[in-house]
């Protein structure tokens, strides 16, 4: 039980710290493509 719980916090703290990763990236990518736009236009 206490196994089969471990590994569940473990899977969904993979998934969260993926997801936050994720959506920071995407963030920076979107500001740092506004920031060309406005550079380079």
């Amino acid at each position: 039980m206490t196994k089969y719980s471990e590994l569940k916090t473990s899977a969904a703290g993979k998934i969260v710290v993926i997801a936050l990763v994720t959506f920071t990236m995407a963030l920076l990518g979107y500001y740092v493509g506004q920031a060309m736009f406005y550079l380079f236009n």
